[in-house]
């Protein structure tokens, strides 16, 4: 069983491999967008990734 956000994931028992989300990078990357969004209300949209890291657990 995985598990998509990674703290809940080491409450159990036992505990389980989960997918953490890069929870600080969302965010700045978010606020810069509304940033340059607010800024330019034309601006064209993008696609953004950040890869999340697989914490495998036993």
């Amino acid at each position: 069983m995985v598990t998509y956000d990674d703290e809940p994931a080491t409450l159990a028992d036992p505990p389980l491999t989960a997918v953490a989300p890069p929870r600080r990078a969302v965010g700045a990357e978010a606020v810069e967008l509304l940033v340059r969004r607010l800024e330019d209300p034309g601006r064209p949209t993008h696609d953004l990734m950040l890869n999340p890291v697989l914490n495998v657990r036993s």
